[in-house]
C-alpha cells in the first residue's frame, strides 16, 4: 500500500493553488498517493473560503473525514496537536515556520519510514518547491469547463450592473517564475494571464464605447476618446509644472481638464470672463509653465508659443522654467470668489475631489444610465463637481451654451432626455418667471440647488413644483474650500424644512461654535459653522511658496457662515460672518467692490440685502445706468441683482 499526503486546503484561490502545487510536488517525488482535504480550513480570520480546486482538472482523492484535519482541537496552539500526533500511527504535522526575518520558511520534508500517512499544513508561497514539475502543474491547473469563463458571460454581467471596475491581482512572484517559465506557455499559466487580459479589454472597449459628451453642435464624444486625447493632452505637460486652464463649457477644455487631473499636472482652473490683465498676472505671480485655453483666449496673450493644436482649444508655452518644489499634492487651484482684484486660490488635492465626488455619487444614486446638462461654467466649484460625478460614473454630459430662456435649451433636455440639472438660486429664479411648473418634461428626474439662500417665494415655488411633478429637489450647501459639497437636504425633507441647508454627508461633521471658539450643544442657538472632512482643502495660495505646501488645514474648515440647528440635527444658514455678499454661486468681497468703485472715481457705500447687491451713492447721481453697467460688466453678473440708491447718509464719514 503506498503512502499518503493528505494536504489541507484553506484560504483563497491563491493560497490553495500553492498548497496543492507544494503537495503534488511531494507526492510526484516521494511517489506517495495523493489526497486533499476539503473539510478543514475555511474559516479564517473572520472570512468564509468557498473550495476552488474541483474548477480544475487536479488529479487528487479527496480525503475522507477520516484523514481530514477536524478535530476537537482544532482551536488550541499547534504544540498541543503535535503533541496528540505522537500517538498516532497514522498522523504527522509539518507546520509552515516563522520567524522574524523571513515571512515563510519550509525545510525539505524527511518522511518518516514509519508513519503511513503525513498530513501537511501551511502555505509555502515560492515556486521553489514545485518548479521542477512545472509542465505537470500546468495541466493539473487547466480549467474543466471554460465555457461558464467566456468573456461574454462576464460582459453581461458587466452590462446588467453597474461596474466602474475590474481588479486583477498581480502575482507577487512574476520576476522570478518569468525567469523559468517559457514565453510560449503563458497563455497556460497558473493565472491564465491571456485569457484574462482578452476579457479586460473587451470590457474596456465596452466602457469605452459609451457616450460621455454631446456637444453644443449635437457631436458625440465617447469615453475612449476622452481617455485618447487626455494621454495625448497630458503628455505635452511636463510634470513639474503649472497649468492654467481658461474654463468654458466646451468639449476640449473638458478633456483638457480630465487629462490634467488624471495624469496629475497641478492646474489653475480660471474662468473665461477674468480679465487679460489679471491673467497675465497670474501666469507671473505663480510662474506658470503651460495656457490650456480656446484659440480667441491664445491670441491675447503674450510672450507663448503654441505647442498644441487641438479643434478649438490649445496648448502654449511661456518662458518661466520648471518648478522643483511644489508638492504634488496641490493638484487643482480654484478662485474663491467672483471678483477680479486679487483672487486666493483653493488648493485641491486628488483626495479632496474624489471623496466629494463618491460622497455626493452615493447620497444622489447617480449611474452610468444618467444625462444632464451644464447650466454652470466648469470654472464654478459647483458645475464642476456636477462634471465629476456624471464623468466617474460613466454618465453622459450634455454640453450647453444656451440661456434658459432660449427654446433650444428646453429642445436639448428633450431630445436627449436629461434627467438632471443643477443651478444657483438665480437660475431658479428665472425658472419660477418662465412658468417651470407648466413645461412637462418627463425625463427630469431631479434637480439640484446650491450657491446661496433661495428667496421664500422662490422656495415655496419649487416646493409646489417637487409635490406637483413628483421631481426630487435637493438642497446643497457648499463653499469651493470643501470641494466643494458639505451638506444636502434630502428631497423627502424639502417640503418639512423650510429653507434648511440639511445635514452634513456621510463620514463629515458639522459643529457650530460661538464668539469665543466654544462649541454649541443646544439647538436653536447661532453660531460659526466649522466643518470636518476628507473634501477640505489643503488651504490657500496667495503666492507661488504657497505651492511647496501640503495640508495647513487638517480636514477642519472655519466656513464665516452663521447657522443654527434644530432638534433633528437639520442645519439652517442665518447669515455671514465676514464682509461678503454671495450671487450666482459666487462670493464678492464688500469691500473690495467699494474699493474698485473709489478707483473709478465713485463714493458709495456697498452692502447686502435679499440677495441682492446694493449701492448707495454719496455723488455721481446722474450716472446710475453706467454705474450699474459698470458693475456688471466687472463682477460678470446680472445687472438685475444690482439695486443703485440715493445717498441715504448725510456725512460723507459713513462711506468709509
Amino acid at each position: 500500500m503506498k503512502k499518503k499526503i493528505i494536504t489541507k486546503i484553506s484560504e483563497g484561490l491563491g493560497n490553495q493553488l500553492f498548497m496543492y502545487a507544494n503537495s503534488y510536488s511531494l507526492c510526484k517525488k516521494n511517489n506517495f498517493d495523493h489526497y486533499i482535504d476539503t473539510l478543514s480550513g475555511y474559516y479564517q480570520k473572520k472570512h468564509i473560503y468557498d473550495f476552488v480546486l474541483d474548477r480544475f482538472s487536479i488529479s487528487a482523492l479527496k480525503a475522507s473525514k477520516e484523514f481530514s484535519f477536524e478535530n476537537p482541537y482544532k482551536n488550541l496552539l499547534k504544540r498541543i496537536l503535535i503533541f496528540i500526533d505522537k500517538f498516532s500511527k497514522n498522523k504527522k504535522f509539518y507546520f509552515e515556520k516563522k520567524d522574524s526575518n523571513k515571512v515563510s520558511e519550509y525545510s525539505p520534508l524527511n518522511f518518516d519510514k514509519a508513519y503511513n500517512h503525513f498530513f501537511i499544513d501551511g502555505n509555502f508561497e515560492s515556486e521553489k518547491y514545485f518548479i521542477d514539475y512545472r509542465n505537470d502543474l500546468l495541466n493539473e491547473f487547466d480549467i474543466k469547463n471554460k465555457d461558464q469563463f467566456s468573456d461574454n458571460k462576464y460582459l453581461d454581467i458587466i452590462k446588467k450592473h453597474n461596474v466602474v471596475s475590474i481588479c486583477v491581482r498581480q502575482n507577487r512572484f512574476s520576476e522570478r517564475v518569468n525567469n523559468k517559465f517559457s514565453s510560449e506557455n503563458l497563455n497556460k499559466s497558473l493565472l491564465f494571464v491571456k485569457e484574462t487580459i482578452d476579457y479586460i479589454n473587451k470590457a474596456i472597449e465596452y466602457f469605452n464605447k459609451r457616450i460621455a459628451f454631446i456637444t453644443d453642435k449635437n457631436k458625440k464624444i465617447s469615453y475612449k476618446e476622452i481617455y485618447k486625447k487626455s494621454k495625448e493632452i497630458a503628455s505635452k505637460i511636463n510634470q513639474k509644472s503649472v497649468t492654467i486652464i481658461i474654463a468654458k463649457n466646451h468639449y476640449e477644455c473638458f478633456i483638457g481638464y480630465i487629462a490634467l487631473i488624471m495624469f496629475g499636472r497641478t492646474s489653475i482652473l480660471l474662468d473665461e470672463n477674468f480679465s487679460l490683465k489679471f491673467l497675465q498676472n497670474l501666469i507671473k505671480k505663480y510662474r506658470v509653465n503651460y495656457i490650456f485655453a480656446s484659440n480667441e483666449h491664445q491670441s491675447k496673450i503674450k510672450d507663448t508659443d503654441i505647442i498644441h493644436q487641438g479643434d478649438e482649444y490649445s496648448i502654449s508655452k511661456t518662458n518661466f522654467d520648471l518648478h522643483k518644489k511644489i508638492n504634488e499634492k496641490n493638484l487643482l487651484l480654484l478662485t474663491t470668489s467672483g471678483s477680479t482684484q486679487n483672487p486666493k486660490l483653493v488648493r485641491l488635492s486628488k483626495e479632496n475631489l474624489f471623496n466629494n465626488t463618491k460622497n455626493i455619487i452615493k447620497y444622489l444614486n447617480i449611474n452610468k444610465n444618467h444625462t444632464t446638462i451644464t447650466t454652470m461654467p466648469l470654472g464654478y466649484s459647483y458645475g464642476l463637481s456636477i462634471l465629476n460625478t456624471h464623468l466617474y460614473k460613466g454618465a453622459k454630459i450634455v454640453i450647453n451654451k444656451l440661456s434658459i430662456l432660449e427654446k433650444k435649451f428646453w429642445e436639448k433636455i428633450e431630445k436627449n432626455k436629461v434627467n438632471s440639472f443643477g443651478g444657483v438660486p438665480e437660475f431658479y429664479d428665472f425658472l419660477k418667471k418662465i412658468g417651470f411648473k407648466k413645461k412637462n418634461y418627463p425625463s427630469i428626474k431631479y434637480l439640484t440647488q446650491a450657491g446661496g439662500k433661495m428667496s421664500s417665494s422662490t422656495l415655496e415655488y419649487f416646493q409646489s413644483v417637487s409635490k406637483e411633478k413628483k421631481i426630487k429637489f435637493y438642497t446643497m450647501y457648499g463653499q469651493t474650500e470643501a470641494s466643494p459639497r458639505m451638506a444636502i437636504l434630502n428631497w423627502k425633507m424639502f417640503l418639512k424644512k423650510n429653507g434648511s441647508i440639511g445635514q452634513p454627508l456621510k463620514n463629515y461633521r458639522i459643529e457650530l461654535i460661538d464668539k469665543k471658539k466654544k462649541k454649541i450643544r443646544k439647538p436653536n442657538i447661532s453660531g460659526e459653522i466649522v466643518f470636518h472632512g476628507k473634501n477640505v482643502s489643503l488651504g490657500y495660495a496667495k503666492n507661488i511658496n504657497d505651492l511647496k505646501k501640503g495640508d495647513v488645514n487638517k480636514k477642519t474648515l472655519f466656513t464665516g457662515d452663521l447657522a443654527f440647528r434644530d432638534k433633528g440635527n437639520y442645519y439652517f444658514i442665518v447669515g455671514r460672518k465676514k464682509n461678503f455678499i454671495k450671487l450666482f454661486g459666487k462670493r464678492f468681497d464688500l469691500k473690495e467692490i467699494k474699493s474698485f468703485l473709489n478707483s473709478e472715481g465713485i463714493k458709495a457705500r456697498c452692502y447686502s440685502e435679499d440677495n441682492k447687491l446694493k449701492i448707495s451713492l454719496y455723488d455721481n447721481l446722474k450716472k446710475k445706468p453706467y454705474i450699474k453697467k459698470l458693475l456688471s460688466k466687472y463682477l460678470n453678473i446680472n445687472p438685475n441683482y444690482i439695486l443703485i440708491e440715493n445717498n441715504t447718509v448725510k456725512n460723507f464719514k459713513d462711506f468709509n
